[in-house]
């Protein structure tokens, strides 16, 4: 009877029904990542924190589902029913100095304030998130809120009228990249919310993966997978004989999986193994008591992978071309990053018709990242990748 209720509720009341199962899983990462995933395949935005929207819990707006408040990390309680409190008793909060302002200093601190900035609880604002977290200390400064959790600011009992008045300006920096981003949604709430790491390989999963950690429970013992994933933890150990391997907790947009790594994959791999980069990583799988694990064998970077699919990188320009200092720009930009992928530009003629131009193999490259990234700044046009 409680599975018809569950399944009638799942069909008939999608958002609702999520909303409730994200908000009892709420301590639980693994479950998160899952009903988050979930949510993504019935179509549901999962909207993340907001000061002026967000609930304790995960609450349904309109057709979406907002994060809650509590699911900030180093967010407690107290601090989320002072902020909820405020915002009942006189409106909702207009800017990050409005709220360092309004806010009970004895609740919220520092370290709670980083947390709601990194997950995008004041994107509201149009502010980027790099200049919100940059200006912070003058926000507390001018709202008085204490640097130390423990400790109360006794600032704002001694600011001027002119003080009080002043405007406040954001540092003016650049925007944090979207892996940047990424990473530090992931700091302060255990999770991705507005994107995934992996989203861009997501052609390269596509053609070189055979599993997901959430299909990973239908394969057959000692069977051969290829997972894209993340290492989420890591642990170093040593065999007997000194040598070391690695035991991962790896993560993927469906969950997480263990990962066996012996010294020989280790010594071979050991780079690939210390930063963020998403990994394509093949290995057998070891089933046993209703758990997968699997034992690599090779470890690369998806950016590897991704790399020799790439048989050309297209330019789109206009029909004026590009400037002659752009050009040389451009020359040299190439000229760090030679390769094998063909360089070639699509230039706008009149109307819809087009033309492209392939360049000399002297110009070939190494389509990687940050290249790509760099083009694209300099011609102002998103480049294309031809497989």
């Amino acid at each position: 009877m409680i599975a018809y209720f569950t399944a009638y509720l799942k069909a008939h009341y999608p958002v609702q029904f999520m909303a409730a199962l994200l908000t009892e899983d709420m301590g639980s990462q693994d479950k998160t990542i899952k009903n988050i995933a979930e949510c993504k395949e019935m179509d549901i935005p999962i909207l993340p924190p907001d000061i002026n929207e967000s609930q304790v819990d995960f609450a349904v707006v309109g057709e979406s589902i907002r994060f809650g408040l509590a699911a900030v990390k180093n967010v407690g309680f107290k601090a989320v029913e002072a902020i909820v409190h405020e915002r009942e008793r006189k409106g909702p909060f207009v800017s990050l100095r409005d709220f360092c302002k309004r806010v009970d200093k004895s609740k919220v601190n520092k370290r709670v304030l980083e947390g709601l900035i990194q997950c995008g609880a004041f994107d509201f604002t149009g502010v980027f998130r790099s200049r919100l977290f940059a200006s912070l200390n003058d926000a507390i400064a001018f709202g008085g809120i204490s640097e130390d959790p423990n400790q109360l600011n006794m600032f704002d009992l001694f600011l001027s009228k002119e003080e009080e008045d002043s405007s406040f300006e954001p540092i003016d920096i650049d925007e944090w990249t979207d892996d940047e981003k990424l990473r530090k949604e992931k700091e302060s709430l255990g999770f991705y919310i507005t994107g995934h790491p992996l989203d861009r390989f997501a052609d390269v999963i596509k053609q070189f993966t055979t599993t997901t950690t959430q299909d990973l429970a239908a394969v057959k013992d000692k069977s051969i997978v290829k997972l894209a994933g993340l290492i989420n933890t890591m642990r170093i150990k040593r065999t007997r004989k000194g040598e070391k391997m690695a035991i991962m907790n790896v993560e993927d947009k469906k969950g997480f999986t263990e990962v066996v790594v012996f010294p020989d994959v280790f010594a071979r791999c050991v780079t690939l193994l210390n930063d963020d980069r998403p990994l394509l990583i093949t290995g057998d799988a070891e089933v046993s008591d209703n758990t997968v694990k699997i034992r690599a064998q090779d470890v690369v970077a998806l950016e590897t992978v991704q790399q020799k699919t790439i048989n050309s990188i297209v330019i789109p320009v206009s029909q004026e071309g590009v400037d002659r200092s752009s050009l040389m720009k451009l020359k040299d930009l190439i000229f760090r990053y030679p390769g094998e992928c063909q360089l070639k530009f699509r230039v706008n003629l009149d109307g819809n018709n087009k033309t492209t131009v392939a360049t000399h193999n002297r110009y070939s490259i190494m389509p990687e990242e940050n290249l790509i990234k760099e083009i694209e700044s300099l011609v102002g046009a998103k480049v294309i990748c031809e497989v």
